[in-house]
């Protein structure tokens, strides 16, 4: 088995420039309410952005940039 300390130093390295990119949609209800979904592909997020505003909701993307949390001493 791997130790903790070397999975998350192998991590670290790893996890420089990496990007998601999340899909809001905006309900179209008196109170809004939002719907979130995280993608890997810039493609897949434009297209469900899309699809909503074809549905008439409100709709963006978002890039966002991913980075590891710092360890707080707990366990998953």
């Amino acid at each position: 088995m791997i130790e903790e300390q070397l999975i998350d130093s192998i991590a670290r390295e790893r996890l420089t420039d990496v990007f998601a990119v999340v899909s809001e949609v905006r309900s179209s209800a008196e109170t809004p309410q939002y719907r979130r979904r995280v993608h890997l592909s810039l493609v897949a997020a434009q297209k469900a952005a899309q699809r909503a505003r074809d549905r008439g909701l409100d709709a963006r993307v978002i890039l966002c940039q991913l980075r590891p949390m710092e360890d707080t001493g707990g366990h998953a």
